[in-house]
């Protein structure tokens, strides 16, 4: 018998099969962009390693496809003690991910060569942020959200300004970089507080915790608070949204194009005893903060379903205006 059988099976290793692909692929590229002049013949060559993000993805999806096929009776595999959980939302929202990686990939191979930044961080760096996207996707913990939102957004402060001798570049990481940091600093304040009142970071036993506290206690106002502040930072979501317009002109279109949340959400509260949440219309571009923000805001405000009213919340957004064309950006 395996001794560490109680720590790591195998359905844990295939709740997270993709992301552990798409890390493998990641260090490879940056290891095969470290001898390029042996494998390759020169740095101009780097552009071949486009075709290890292709691959990645080939991998990730054929996970994905394996994910779908061992989904349990009720639609759900569940790992490391609950903490990822692959479901149909959290595959549906992967494809996207692994679908908008490709694009991004693929069009980054000719802006990359016109901007004369081809280097291979930068596909290192697409895959780095799929893996943080996949754990937004299939987190059902507190702990394992904010590793995979901190992975996608490191990657993300990197990338926009990747155009090192372009000033707005700079400028953009920079601001994404600071505000970004406040941001998280509410994220995880709140996070803190809804542990310390449902004593656990799993996002079922908090939705049930706080549904047993009195409704609008002032404590459980301040942690959706400071948790909501974070989250629409995060996607810039007025009135958070100030660093958006700057990070967004001065990324290379291509990181705009993965990092712009273009997104219309919409649900409504269901009756208490039944899922506290559903989705009436789903999201229109791959937004990775989406699935994380709906799955944290219907477990915190969970304990307010006290009625059968419906209530709706919108919001929408739109990206920054976008040079024509790349070539515009270096004459």
């Amino acid at each position: 018998m395996n001794p560490f059988s109680q720590f790591f099976t195998s359905t844990d290793y295939l709740t997270i099969i993709p992301a552990v692909q798409l890390a493998l692929f990641g260090c490879a590229i940056l290891l095969f962009d470290a001898f390029e002049d042996f494998l390759f013949g020169g740095p101009q060559h780097r552009k071949r390693l486009v075709f290890g993000v292709l691959a990645a993805e080939v991998f990730a999806g054929m996970g994905l496809v394996k994910q779908q096929m061992h989904l349990g009776p009720d639609g759900l595999i569940s790992g490391f003690g609950g903490s990822v959980t692959v479901d149909g939302f959290g595959i549906f929202f992967n494809w996207i991910f692994l679908i908008a990686a490709v694009i991004v990939a693929v069009v980054s191979y000719k802006y990359l060569e016109i901007a004369g930044e081809h280097h291979g961080e930068y596909y290192s760096l697409v895959l780095f942020a799929q893996s943080g996207m996949y754990f937004l996707a299939t987190g059902t913990d507190l702990v394992t959200l904010f590793i995979g939102l901190e992975l996608m957004a490191l990657c993300f402060y990197v990338m926009v300004g990747f155009l090192r001798t372009d000033k707005r570049s700079n400028e953009a990481a920079m601001k994404y970089l600071l505000l970004g940091a406040f941001s998280t600093g509410l994220l995880v304040y709140g996070f803190s507080v809804m542990y310390g009142l449902a004593g656990s970071t799993k996002l079922a036993i908090i939705a049930n915790r706080l549904a047993a506290l009195p409704a609008w206690d002032p404590i459980v106002f301040l942690a959706m608070a400071t948790t909501a502040a974070g989250l629409l930072f995060k996607i810039s979501a007025a009135p958070f949204h100030m660093w958006a317009p700057d990070a967004y002109e001065g990324a290379p279109t291509t990181v705009t194009a993965m990092t712009t949340p273009d997104v219309e959400g919409r649900f409504r509260r269901a009756p208490p005893g039944s899922q506290c949440w559903r989705w009436s219309r789903w999201p229109l571009s791959p937004s990775a903060i989406w699935p994380p923000s709906t799955r944290l805001i219907s477990s915190a405000c969970s304990h307010t379903a006290r009625s059968r009213t419906p209530v709706t919340c919108c919001w929408a957004w739109s990206p920054a205006t976008k040079p024509a064309s790349p070539a515009s950006r270096f004459t």
